[in-house]
């Protein structure tokens, strides 16, 4: 091989490797689907409850394999994944709490008339009385349960 040939292979190697890194990364994240009526959802639920941090709808979208949040209040959450207290709360059917800094995370189970659980909403309020808070964390994820399971079309 020429010199030259020998320079351009140990450029090229580097882009190589690269490039097969990015394919793989496109090739295992989700696919964001605009969810409008979900979204609209965690909206409305938002603009009336003073303490809620974050809400968070996560599901298996239609035609999905994995679960992904599909409706956030927090725009650099769409389409991501869901975390492993999401999931667990899908596979166990339990509702989680975690603390965040002071803010209650709580991520409670939707579950359809059968019991199945079909999505997972996941609530972050602000305040400094945990008893309130979780209140308010319950109250708001079975406002958000009853929206998605009175829906009259499927919001994802």
């Amino acid at each position: 091989m020429c010199g030259m040939c020998d320079s351009m292979k140990d450029t090229l190697a580097p882009l190589a490797f690269l490039l097969s890194l990015a394919l793989a990364a496109c090739e295992s994240a989700p696919t964001m689907t605009d969810f409008p009526a979900a979204q609209q959802l965690v909206k409305s639920v938002q603009a009336a409850h003073s303490d809620l941090v974050r809400l968070t709808i996560h599901a298996v979208p239609t035609g999905g394999e994995k679960c992904q949040v599909i409706a956030s209040t927090s725009a650099d959450k769409l389409g991501q994944w869901s975390d492993q207290e999401d999931l667990d709360a899908m596979k166990t059917g339990e509702p989680i709490e975690m603390m965040e800094g002071a803010d209650l995370d709580y991520t409670a189970p939707v579950k359809d008339a059968m019991g199945e659980v079909v999505a997972v909403v996941g609530v972050t309020v602000s305040g400094s009385d945990a008893t309130a808070q979780k209140q308010s964390a319950q109250a708001i994820a079975d406002e958000v349960s009853k929206a998605i399971l009175g829906a009259t079309a499927a919001m994802w």
